[in-house]
């Protein structure tokens, strides 16, 4: 039993000699595979930067959304007193405007009956002036009528009268006339006969 334990020890001891012999490319292998994993753990680091740069910018983008938000928030309450007091002020106009159009009907019908009545008195003060003026232009053309009959009376005596004087002198004229031709007529007649040359008797 002891040369097996010693042999078994042996054994132990040189297989521990093995895998120490063995260390150093083990080591080595656990270096390269240590190098590697510090490679990729600095290029995980970069990325992990290059996220967290891109998580804050993505932060500072929703802040200033949140901002935006806010803004937009406070815009939209703002609008909607602005709308609640347009509600109000709409309705207020809605009942003035409803009274102006009562107001207006009844002021229009009034308007209506003074124009009616206005009217009925404008018609007859023309009719009344139309009958005046149409009696007055009666009287004012039977007048105009009669003078001038008047006129024209006077003036077909003046023209008879005138053609009468034109007639008679016309006629002494057209005598005087007649006469000088008479006359003249006489004296040609009395200067052919003084020269006409004695024709000779015929003895018999």
């Amino acid at each position: 039993m002891p040369r097996d334990t010693l042999s078994d020890r042996v054994e132990h001891v040189e297989l521990i000699v093995t895998g120490l012999e063995q260390l150093p490319a083990q080591v080595a292998g656990l270096d390269r595979r240590v190098l590697a994993l510090d490679e990729r753990v600095l290029t995980l680091d970069g990325r992990v930067l290059a996220l967290d740069e891109r998580v804050l910018a993505l932060d500072g983008r929703v802040l200033a959304l949140d901002e935006r938000v806010l803004a937009l928030d406070g815009r939209v309450t703002a609008l909607d007193e602005r709308v609640v007091v347009i509600d109000g002020r709409v309705g207020s106009l809605e009942t003035q405007v409803s009274q102006l159009r009562v107001e207006m009907r009844m002021e229009f019908s009034a308007v209506r009956g003074e124009m009616r009545t206005e009217f009925a008195a404008v018609r007859q003060e023309m009719q009344a002036g139309l009958t005046n003026v149409k009696t007055e232009l009666r009287a004012e053309m039977s007048d105009l009528r009669q003078e001038m009959r008047e006129g024209f009376v006077s003036i077909t005596t003046e023209l008879g009268q005138q053609i009468v004087e034109t007639a008679n002198q016309s006629r002494i004229m057209f005598e005087e006339v007649l006469n000088r031709i008479a006359m003249i007529d006489d004296r040609r007649t009395g200067l052919l006969r003084s020269e006409k040359p004695r024709t000779p008797r015929r003895k018999r």
